[in-house]
Parts: C-alpha cells; sequence; structure tokens
C-alpha cells in the first residue's frame, strides 16, 4: 500500500496533529574534511558520497558519524574481497562471512544516509541539481518533482 503524502490527508481531514513529526532543518555545508585514518578506498568513498550530498544540499556536519562508519565499512568490504579474491581458497568460509558481514554494514549504512535505491524516496533531491542527480535518479527511478 502507497504511504499517503501530508497533503492529502489535510485535504481529507485525516491527519493527526499528534502524528506530525518535525523534522529539523540542519545546516548544511559545501564539503566536509575526511577523516586523516581512513585509508584509500575509505578515502574516496568518503570523497564521492560528501560531495554527491553536498550538490544535492543535504551534507550536514551531524552527519559525519554516520560518513565515517560507510566509509571505515567501505574500505574493510573491498579489502576484505582483495583478499579472497588473492587466497589460495576461494572458498575460504570464514573470509566468506566476513565479507558479507562488510557487506551488510555498508547496505544499512547507505540506507541510513538515504543512499540505496530502497530509502532513495526519503531524501528530497533537487531537480537537476547536477548531472551524477540526473542519473542517480534515472537509475533509482526517483522522481524528484513527485510528492513523497
Amino acid at each position: 500500500m502507497r504511504r499517503v503524502d501530508s497533503e492529502t490527508k489535510r485535504a481529507r481531514g485525516t491527519e493527526r496533529a499528534d502524528r506530525v513529526s518535525v523534522v529539523p532543518r540542519l545546516q548544511t555545508v559545501a564539503a566536509l574534511p575526511c577523516p586523516d585514518w581512513l585509508e584509500a578506498d575509505g578515502r574516496e568513498c568518503w570523497r564521492r558520497v560528501t560531495a554527491a550530498m553536498a550538490a544535492r544540499g543535504d551534507l550536514a556536519p551531524l552527519y559525519s558519524i554516520e560518513l565515517e562508519g560507510l566509509c571505515f565499512w567501505y574500505e574493510r568490504f573491498h579489502g576484505l574481497r582483495r583478499r579472497l579474491a588473492a587466497a589460495e581458497d576461494p572458498a575460504d568460509k570464514a573470509l566468506s562471512i566476513r565479507v558479507a558481514e562488510a557487506n551488510r554494514e555498508v547496505h544499512a549504512r547507505t540506507a541510513k544516509l538515504g543512499l540505496n535505491p530502497t530509502d532513495a524516496g526519503k531524501v528530497a533531491i533537487p531537480p537537476g541539481a547536477t548531472e551524477q542527480d540526473e542519473e542517480l535518479t534515472r537509475l533509482l527511478g526517483f522522481d524528484p518533482n513527485r510528492a513523497h
């Protein structure tokens, strides 16, 4: 069942004041400094994610901790995948489990930041913010002009 937007609820008279959540508008920034402790894969993830979030206008210092977690698990996932590819036994069960765990952590953190297809609709991307955002919205099937 599709969620009914707030405007429709107000028009129907079914919006409940006790259920309206007030989401504070966070102070956004153009860039956040990358933590020194991240390695190459993590720094690349930080650069790409913060650039995308800044382009759509929702990069806030409050997200630093979540971004650090995402980048840490991203670098760990790619490091473990390289180890698994170079392993003598490509079916190494213990290493495969660690790769799967890192993959789950990356996906969980992208969801918290609205960076995966499931959660993209929860993030308001201004139409035409950047060419990358336009491409991303087409790939995810997300229409930024539609009310969510």
